[in-house]
């Protein structure tokens, strides 16, 4: 079983500080709340420092993409947002959430290898073919200039029940037999996270193509976006975008749900 949230809580307060992640400082811990990402971004608005930390046992109106529902609960989730607040290039700011994933797929594998955790573009990490993980990046911006980006991950860390309709869709970490600490999640992804963030706002993902491509699993795979689009995804480019030939043309999805041909419904 899995560290509760009053454990996690415990835990991160008492670490030692020179020991810690860069990003993680200070951090707010609650029972419960509406979302994490609006309390990150409510603070960012009145002046959070970059780094800020916001966890809750669980959310009431919790969000993924697309407007779908992310709630999680104590026992299992693992849900936190985190306040980015470093110089970023417009064009790099879908490179960030991205690039989170990364960190959270290595993360995983560095605390438990058989995990052999993937990313799904855009913001989804996998383990075993079923989501385990979703992030959500929302930036402020004003004159042009990103402000700030709040980055809101859900991680199912404990074990769960999933609804019929996503029961072979969604897993959790312990679902799939692999114990994982709260704490140790946490701050193996911030560490991994600070080391990536501050380069990627820059110089988006070139860097780490080769970290990309390695986990990219939808790389040469024939795949459909929600509209219909088909083609066969290639590489994630650095700003982010995934880079799909249809047909006798190269194009480069900022956004979308896709999913894999042969399975027929968005996964």
């Amino acid at each position: 079983m899995t560290d509760s949230f009053a454990e996690l809580r415990e835990q991160w307060l008492a670490r030692p500080i020179d020991a810690s992640p860069g990003l993680g400082a200070p951090a707010a811990f609650v029972d419960e709340t509406q979302s994490t990402n609006d309390d990150a971004k409510d603070a960012a608005a009145r002046g959070a420092v970059h780094g800020s930390l916001f966890v809750a046992g669980s959310q009431t109106a919790g969000r993924g993409r697309q407007g779908r529902h992310w709630d999680g609960d104590e026992r299992a989730s693992l849900l936190f947002s985190i306040v980015v607040r470093v110089p970023v290039v417009h064009r790099f700011v879908g490179a960030i959430p991205v690039a989170a994933g990364l960190a959270l797929a290595e993360a995983m594998d560095a605390l438990a290898p058989q995990a052999g955790a993937t990313v799904k573009w855009p913001n989804d990490v996998r383990v075993r073919g079923r989501k385990v993980a979703g992030i959500l990046a929302e930036a402020t911006v004003r004159a042009g200039v990103v402000e700030s980006i709040v980055v809101g991950v859900g991680v199912n860390v404990g074990k769960m029940q999933f609804a019929s309709e996503f029961a072979d869709r969604a897993t959790s970490l312990e679902n799939e037999g692999i114990h994982v600490a709260k704490f140790a999640m946490l701050e193996a992804f911030l560490t991994r996270f600070d080391a990536l963030v501050s380069r990627v706002a820059v110089h988006g993902l070139r860097d780490v193509e080769a970290r990309m491509r390695a986990r990219h699993e939808l790389f040469g795979q024939r795949i459909v976006r929600s509209d219909g689009v088909a083609g066969i995804a290639d590489v994630i480019d650095d700003e982010g975008r995934l880079v799909v030939r249809c047909d006798e043309a190269v194009e480069r999805w900022s956004s979308g749900e896709v999913h894999l041909a042969a399975h027929g419904a968005a996964s």
